[in-house]
């Protein structure tokens, strides 16, 4: 039976409103690419889908556009952003407070857009800046804990630039530039915690790569600390509610407490053979663990954890790569995006303490694919000086 593009996206979000009832708005962001030429010559099969995803790889994208969905109407995006052509990725982040969200575009000439709402506005989206990009390739960007800072990452193989700027949110102006690598060093994520700033850096010695974390004091901006690893760091984040900064490896999950000294404790995964771990991501609460899994050849899997004993909830399999991982406010609701495949899985927790977690929708079919989601915390007030915002639009070069 072929269900429709439109039917998939209602199924996906239609489980959100169970938590929606309440005035605070709630909303979910999820970047999308269209193809250049779609491909129609190839039956629907997996031979259309590959030579659709090579079509992805090779940049053959007419574009990319942003759909925002209130958790409350499901059936429609509030909003849809569109960019103009030139684009093939958008990554898209929300504030802490929910109230911006910001869009980092992959393209000839990348940029950052920052959209910003409120509950007055019923979800309007409204630009409120734009920074051209300097640099070939935006690598990461976050919000501070606060929501007082907003940073992102460039890397330029042709002018070797390897920096990371931070802004002051309440003007949106530069405060500070961080020189994260040099020679070299290449580097990767970035992630703040509430005293803390880290981003991943990785060089070659001796046909050898080599990782660390460099670590950076929040109030100084000095360089407090490097931590060294000798196996591929795939994620960097700092614990939701402890005082510890969290680095997935390849077989193992390592917490490093920064109130004591950067006392280690680690968590060894249970793995099969051919299987490493991929993305990890803490529920809001700090109460969950959900832990993506790649396996070569063979169905992937993500297992859902009690964050104070990494004792195992649930264990899933999926056909499809747990490429990042995301929980929505209420950690009722966990995402799952495949990189490789762009498609977007949802699993529901239920409403009930004792439910187990179930698939409760899909997002991916032959022309549409997704490079990016992320659920917003709830917005509850207004405050004024976002209000005099409103209808702003500038443009900044950095």
């Amino acid at each position: 039976m072929k269900i429709s593009k439109q039917i998939l996206l209602v199924l996906f979000l239609a489980l959100f409103a169970v938590t929606a009832n309440g005035k605070p708005k709630q909303y979910c962001a999820v970047g999308v690419i269209e193809l250049q030429d779609p491909i129609a010559s190839v039956a629907e099969s997996a031979g259309r889908r590959q030579q659709e995803l090579e079509a992805i790889e090779n940049k053959k994208i007419k574009g990319v556009l942003v759909q925002i969905f209130d958790f409350d109407n499901q059936e429609v995006p509030t909003k849809t952003l569109n960019f103009d052509k030139g684009f093939h990725s958008v990554d898209v982040v929300f504030s802490p407070d929910g109230k911006y969200l910001v869009c980092a575009l992959e393209g000839e000439k990348p940029k950052i857009e920052i959209y910003w709402t409120s509950i007055r506005d019923d979800g309007a989206w409204k630009n409120l800046k734009t920074f051209d990009v300097d640099a070939k390739k935006i690598v990461s960007v976050a919000f501070s804990p606060d929501g007082r800072l907003l940073a992102y990452s460039l890397f330029d193989d042709v002018s070797k630039k390897r920096v990371v700027y931070i802004l002051d949110t309440s003007k949106w102006g530069k405060k500070k530039t961080l020189q994260v690598a040099k020679g070299k060093e290449r580097f990767g994520e970035i992630a703040f915690g509430k005293d803390y700033f880290a981003a991943i850096v990785r060089w070659e010695d001796n046909g050898k790569t080599n990782n660390k974390i460099n670590i950076w004091d929040r109030n100084s901006w000095k360089k407090i600390r490097a931590l060294d690893f000798d196996e591929n760091i795939k994620k960097i984040i700092f614990h939701p509610t402890k005082e510890e900064i969290v680095v997935l490896l390849p077989d193992k999950v390592v917490l490093r407490d920064y109130r004591k000294k950067w006392k280690e404790k680690t968590y060894k995964t249970k793995l099969g053979k051919n299987e490493e771990c991929e993305s990890i991501v803490f529920s809001p609460d700090g109460k969950l663990v959900a832990l993506g899994i790649k396996r070569q050849k063979k169905q992937h899997r993500i297992e859902m954890l009690n964050a104070k004993t990494w004792k195992l909830i649930q264990n899933f399999t999926t056909n499809y790569v747990p490429s990042v991982l995301t929980f929505s406010a209420e950690s009722k609701f966990l995402a799952s995006l495949s990189r490789p495949q762009f498609f977007v899985l949802a699993y529901w927790k239920g409403l009930m303490e004792n439910f187990p977690w179930r698939l409760s929708g899909f997002l991916g079919d032959l022309g549409t694919y997704y490079s990016s989601i992320a659920f917003s915390p709830k917005i509850k007030s207004v405050k004024k000086k976002i209000k005099k915002q409103q209808g702003m639009e500038e443009i900044t070069k950095i």
